[in-house]
Parts: C-alpha cells; structure tokens; sequence
C-alpha cells in the first residue's frame, strides 16, 4: 500500500513537471516570437502560421476597445466650463488607460438655484481602452474588467454610469508585441489532459506532448538557421539561437574548433609564356572542396619568383584553409588540407608540403545537419 501511494505521488508530480515545462516552453516561445516580429526578423502572419503549427496560442498585442455610456453626476464648481472640466478629470483618474474620444454634455444644470456653487452633470462618453490580450475576446474583456473597476470609483465621487456598450474594437496593433513580450503579459494555451485517462496515461501523454514540442521548436529553428532565414551572420544568428536553446532547457547547438591552416612549399613551375610572365599565372589554381568543413580562402607567393634554367621558375607558395571540426582536430585538419592539395600539385615539382595550424577557436559549427544534430 505504502510502495502504490509512493508510485502515485511520484507519477503526478512526473505529470505536473512535464506540464508544467510545456507551459514555459510554451510561453518562451510566443514571447520570443513577439521579439521576432516586432523587430522585423519574421513577418507576423509566419509566426503565426508557426505557433499554430505548435498548437500554440499567438503572442500577446496591444488592442483599442471602444465603450460608449452615459455618466451622471453633481460636481462642485464655479462655473458650467469648470463642471465640465471636472468630469472629464474623474474619467481620465479612473481609467487612465482610456482616451476620450469623445465627451458631449448634454446638460449641466445649477443644484442650488441661489449658491451655484455645485452642477449636475450629463454627458455621453465615448472612450477607447488600450489592452494587451491575445484574442479579441480576450481584449473585450480585459477592457470590461477595467471599465468595471472605475465604475465605483466615479459613484464614490458622485458619478454614475448608464446604458454601456462596447462598441467597437481595433486590433492587433503589432507595435506593442514588444511591450507585450517584455512585460510576460503572454497567456499560455492550457495544456488539458482526457479525464478518463489513468494516471499513468496522463503522465506518459503529458510527457508526450513536452517531447514533441521540444522536437518541433528545436528542429524549426536548427532548419531556419541552416538556411539563412534568421537574420545575422551565423555566428550571430547562431548565438541568438543557441541563448533561446538553453534558456528553453532544450539542447545546445553542436560547436567546432574553426581552424586556420597554412600550407607552404617550394615550387617549380614552367610558364605557358617565357617571354611574357604572368607571376599570378604561377600560382596553382585551389578549387572549393567538396567537404564542406574545409573552406580554401587564398594562395599568394612570399618571394620573387626566380629563374633556375630550363625555362623554369622557382618560388615559395602559400596557401591558406578555413576548417571546421569538432574532433581530432590537428590531425584531422593535416589530412584534410594534405588530401585536397595532393591532386593540385600531382603535376608540379615541388618540396615537401608543410602543413601549420595558425589557430584555433571556438565557435558554433556552420557545418551542422538540422536534421541529425
């Protein structure tokens, strides 16, 4: 009995850890998104093709709700334009979100017929409320919430509101994704399990739910990044990604040793033209690789070529590769550049070739497989 309470608490809390991950994920995402397009590096309707795609809702933005009423009420002051003054003041106090589009007093009349020192007060208000929602509805009601909430304190200043409507709502304006995302003021889709599961079901189906969500952002951003979408230079780009990466808990982006190697020797070469040298033409022509980890950048000469009979010229080459590996990294980088410049030179006499690895670094590998790593 004791080992089965056990197994049952140790499964619930296996099921709310995995829900609750989901819904961080879930809220990082959207507020990383709402940076994304307010920053121009995604357009909005891609990121919200994206977030549907993850089932996720769209990240928070600004909303204007419109809500149209009638307000009474007595207002002590000198004169009718003071009276109309002070009501407007009470409405900018208690909703200091709103805009007052419009007020028109249909009436301002004197309480005290001899004092006029107090007004009653009519007007029909027109007012739009500024929230940040993610849904319309969402907005409709974040904006009643507030409109609810000044109404006693109008009536506590002798104020009372009638015949309200909500007429009318703009929406989204992605101007305020930003402040919506730093703000964290994201609603995160709930994540609900089938109540007639057992438990365990629900634990192993939360878990199941966290794991492909896991799959799908990472897997979207490894793609995006590989094919240039995200904006940056990739080392850039990379970092960016890979920060989002382990904030998220998700794994790291795979990084490589970016290794500079030069290969120097002595040539002797025979012009195609003894009377008219082209001292570049000397030089042996490097293609690209195939093996994408190794980048050949550019040849030079360090000496004046020299003639040494038989229509030959002697001169000291340099040829200098980028490479990217994340293992073995000087011995694999000498086989490498050793390998692809063999057949360059198969046909020109030459020293023996030296091989120096300048330096090394550590970066993030441009050379990645989204789909493997």
């Amino acid at each position: 009995m004791r080992r089965s309470r056990e197994q049952r608490r140790r499964v619930r809390a296996e099921t709310v850890a995995a829900l609750t991950a989901h819904a961080f994920l879930a809220t990082l995402t959207r507020n990383a998104m709402a940076v994304a397009v307010t920053t121009r590096q995604i357009s909005p309707a891609a990121a919200l093709r994206t977030l549907e795609d993850w089932q996720l809702l769209p990240p928070a933005s600004g909303w204007a709700v419109t809500v149209t009423f009638r307000i009474t009420g007595t207002q002590p002051a000198d004169n009718t334009d003071q009276a109309r003054s002070h009501t407007t003041g009470r409405l900018r106090r208690s909703l200091p979100t709103a805009e007052i589009t419009a007020l028109a007093i249909a009436d301002v009349t004197p309480v005290d017929a001899v004092e006029h020192d107090t007004f009653r007060v009519t007007a029909e208000a027109i007012l739009q409320i500024a929230v940040i929602a993610v849904t319309a509805d969402q907005a409709v009601h974040t904006a009643a919430v507030q409109m609810h909430a000044a109404i006693p304190q109008l009536a506590d200043a002798g104020m009372s509101v009638t015949n309200l409507r909500w007429a009318d709502i703009t929406g989204p304006d992605d101007g305020l994704l930003l402040r919506a995302a730093r703000q964290h003021l994201t609603t995160t889709l709930p994540v609900r399990l089938p109540s007639r599961l057992s438990p365990v079901a629900r634990r192993d189906r939360a878990l199941a739910d966290l794991s492909r969500l896991q799959h799908a952002i990472r897997s979207r951003l490894l793609h995006a990044l590989a094919s240039g979408a995200i904006h940056g230079d990739f080392q850039q780009a990379a970092d960016r990604v890979d920060h989002f990466l382990r904030t998220a808990g998700l794994t790291p982006l795979p990084t490589a040793q970016r290794i500079l190697v030069t290969a120097d020797t002595t040539l002797r070469v025979q012009p195609a033209d003894s009377d008219d040298i082209d001292y570049g033409e000397l030089l042996p022509h490097v293609d690209p690789s195939d093996d994408q980890r190794l980048q050949p950048l550019h040849g030079w000469n360090s000496d004046t070529p020299a003639a040494i009979g038989d229509g030959r010229w002697q001169l000291r080459w340099h040829q200098e590769f980028h490479l990217w590996l994340r293992h073995d990294t000087v011995h694999t980088a000498t086989d490498l550049v050793r390998a692809h410049l063999n057949p360059v030179l198969h046909d020109i006499d030459h020293d023996d070739l030296q091989i120096h690895v300048v330096y090394a670094a550590g970066v993030f590998d441009p050379c990645f497989d989204p789909d493997n790593d």
